[in-house]
């Protein structure tokens, strides 16, 4: 049996493919699922997103394809796996055309179901995980992953050992994204991909799969636009866009007058300088890169198109990354149209020798940095400012561009005041993590040294766009053209 006819029947016309004969669509992130041989599997997605019709298909073929498995379902509590959980698994079984057998019935669901081919299936809640397991698996699957202690997945590693589907074994776990410390991330990482393993000469693969809601094409119109309206920007990164979040205690340093219906989208790369604005943090340095065109109101404009964030990266290394990520996505950009900046602190000498301002000065690197003393109290007021301002054209001041995920987590409260203390007054800076700090201290030097004077001075942007285009065969566009390609 193929596992595309485990979906169910697309409609007519089908918002994928537009196709208006009867098939079933299987998703790309669906197919990713089934089709890897990565031994764990973590697919987070938003809302709606599909993912657990993907696990439901997985675990469904792998029972169906291995004689004699053993799988199990799990979910917190009982409650949530039959509203949910299973009622997908049965769906899917039910497609497969298969008679199978329901045992272990309460409240009319089945918590054990017995194949033709005499594989089993258990549904489980996990509050006392220990009393219902089994001594082996071949194949797990852990849904809403986010609300359970690692320990549940440790578990569950530990009885995947089912000899007779030792080539096929699988864990598997769908969630709603967690915030960046849980630890799903520590296991699965933080950027989608696979990550390999050795321990005594053997390898296990891990893959993270991340899903955006806007990827179903089946859920109805307006349902990603409603849950923007409806949740606050620390949320809509995680469930609309399938990515990590962020927990945090205190006041939002930005959010509001931050709002991601507002200030998040997908700005183009216009052909104008480009800017970068550098956090020289060892352990988390973070890299920003900025546009400032002007509208036809004659407003300056700030779009961050791109960001880096490092971990441990001497000066010198993180020159190479950024140069490296400069050259990928903006390769239309040389090195005579990008400028540098950030905070003077860059250019003192301490104990360690010169600052890295100054060690990027020099060969191989040549770069020049444009700097100031930017203290944190009116640059904080500038940025603010930025995001509450609504140009007369009707596009917002500030847009950050999708991809800059830290970025728009520090904005929606990664970066926030401390906790007050009772019978403390509230404290007047932002609580440094070394984290979202550094990539928020990215976005106000570059608004200290660019945009401010931007905004006052829109000489230096025509200038910046003569850099640009400083062939004499090609003549400069007006500085408004970019809100003309109806892709802002």
């Amino acid at each position: 049996m193929k596992l595309e006819a485990l979906f169910p029947t697309a409609p007519s016309p089908c918002p994928f493919c537009q196709e208006t004969h009867e098939h079933r669509h299987v998703l790309e992130h669906q197919q990713q699922l089934i089709s890897s041989d990565a031994k764990y599997l973590a697919i987070l997605g938003g809302y709606g997103s599909a993912k657990t019709l993907g696990v439901a298909v997985l675990g469904v073929g792998l029972s169906l394809a291995v004689p004699g498995n053993s799988g199990i379902v799990c979910r917190r509590s009982y409650s949530k796996l039959h509203d949910s959980t299973e009622r997908i698994f049965l769906e899917v079984l039910q497609r497969a055309g298969v008679e199978f057998k329901a045992r272990e019935l309460r409240d009319g669901w089945p918590h054990r179901i017995i194949l033709p081919n005499a594989s089993e299936i258990v549904f489980r809640e996990t509050k006392d995980l220990g009393r219902f397991l089994g001594p082996e698996y071949g194949w797990f699957v852990v849904d809403e992953a986010v609300e359970e202690p690692r320990k549940t997945f440790v578990d569950l590693t530990g009885r995947l050992r089912l000899a007779r589907a030792q080539k096929y074994l699988k864990g598997v776990i769908a969630s709603n994204p967690p915030n960046i410390h849980h630890w799903i991330p520590e296991v699965f990482g933080t950027t989608p991909g696979r990550r390999e393993l050795t321990v005594e000469g053997e390898t296990s693969i891990y893959e993270l799969i991340q899903v955006s809601t806007r990827q179903n094409p089946f859920l109805p119109r307006g349902y990603v636009s409603d849950l923007i309206a409806n949740h606050p920007p620390s949320e809509v990164k995680r469930i609309v866009e399938g990515q990590y979040g962020f927990s945090y205690d205190g006041k939002a340093v930005y959010a509001p007058p931050f709002r991601y219906e507002t200030h998040v989208g997908t700005p183009d790369t216009l052909p104008f300088t480009l800017v970068r604005s550098w956090d020289f943090g060892y352990h988390c340095p973070a890299v920003t890169w900025h546009q400032f065109p002007r509208c036809k109101q004659g407003r300056t404009h700030w779009l961050v198109l791109d960001e880096f964030i490092g971990r441990d990266l001497e000066a010198h290394q993180l020159a190479l990354k950024v140069f490296e990520q400069t050259g990928t996505n903006f390769p239309d950009h040389t090195r005579n149209v990008v400028l540098d900046c950030g905070d003077i602190a860059g250019r003192q000498v301490s104990d360690k020798g010169p600052g890295p301002m100054v060690r990027l000065a020099a060969p191989p690197w040549d770069l020049s940095f444009r700097y100031k003393r930017c203290n944190i109290e009116p640059g904080i007021a500038l940025v603010r400012l930025a995001l509450k301002d609504t140009c007369a054209c009707g596009q917002p001041i500030l847009l950050i561009h999708r991809r800059c995920s830290m970025l728009i987590d520090a904005l929606a409260g990664g970066y926030h005041f401390p906790q007050p203390k009772p019978g403390h007054a509230e404290a007047d800076k932002p609580y440094k993590d070394g984290f979202y700090d550094n990539v928020a201290d990215s976005l106000r030097y570059c608004g200290e040294v660019f945009f401010r004077e931007a905004s006052l001075d829109p000489a230096l942007l025509r200038e910046a766009a003569r850099q640009t285009y400083s062939s004499p065969h090609t003549e400069a566009p007006p500085p408004w053209a970019w809100m003309e390609t109806g892709k802002w």
